[in-house]
């Protein structure tokens, strides 16, 4: 019996928490907003547990990371380091941002299997060097970038061009990224097939070596946005997958019979 579903084309890949561990960045804000915080407040800033007890609460009503930054200094101040802050980091983005081995593996697979491969990503432009001192940035064919094209996802601008590239009907792609909100339902919005991929910071390749990563690991551990479960059916993926091997298996099964 034939199915009426398209066959996918295209496969898309977020880059953060999915080839790359994003725990090491993160770290790197967390720990420069509460060194500025102990300089600025003169005996008042709170302790580590404290700090990351108010990040847990603050994720789990929904707030983001820069989000959080804002509230605990205000937005004007907020801006300034957020924009210091990032120039530091992605001066340094290969060390910040270190490869999901599992992952490289099986982008590499899937590529020799002769799957055309996209990255569609909140990403600095640094995102290019990275990848390609990984030998990865060349077997995708697109390369949809935040950064570099002006928008961020879920902007449903940034999916149009990764597709209008690929030159590939949404049906016929597959969204795959760590988080419902960015990844799967802005895509499922615009007829996309969507994968969630779920790692744990273990699986990530990243493990806390002082008492301030341990404190983040463990409020990371109790709410995380990467991996959250869907609220509702929109943010709801066609695929669920919790290993890179999961994830070529899955993906091997939407091929058409007669592929080669």
């Amino acid at each position: 019996m034939m199915s009426d579903t398209p066959h996918i084309e295209i496969l898309f890949f977020d880059v953060g928490n999915v080839l790359v561990s994003d725990d090491p960045s993160a770290l790197f804000i967390y720990r420069r907003l509460f060194d500025h915080l102990h300089a600025s407040q003169d005996g008042d800033a709170p302790t580590a547990e404290k700090f990351f007890e108010y990040r847990t609460t603050f994720t789990q009503k929904g707030g983001m990371l820069w989000d959080f930054v804002s509230h605990v200094l205000g937005e004007g101040l907020a801006r300034r380091f957020q924009m210091a802050t990032r120039r530091d980091l992605y001066h340094e983005w290969e060390k910040y941002s270190p490869a999901i081995p599992s992952m490289e593996q099986a982008v590499q697979t899937l590529y020799k299997e002769g799957w055309r491969l996209g990255i569609l990503a909140n990403q600095p432009p640094e995102v290019e060097r990275l990848l390609r001192a990984r030998k990865l940035w060349d077997l995708f064919e697109v390369h949809a970038v935040s950064d570099v094209l002006g928008f961020s996802k879920p902007d449903p601008r940034l999916f149009q061009r990764a597709l209008e590239k690929a030159g590939v009907a949404a049906a016929r792609s597959l969204m795959i990224g760590d988080r419902v909100d960015n990844d799967v339902a802005p895509a499922k919005a615009l007829g996309m097939r969507t994968m969630q991929i779920c790692l744990d910071a273990k699986t990530r390749g990243w493990e806390p070596d002082d008492d301030f990563a341990r404190a983040y690991f463990e409020s990371v551990s109790k709410c995380n946005v990467s991996g959250r479960a869907p609220a509702n059916a929109d943010e709801t993926p066609d695929y669920v997958v919790r290993s890179a091997d999961e994830l070529v298996s899955v993906i091997r099964g939407l091929r058409p019979p007669d592929s080669n």
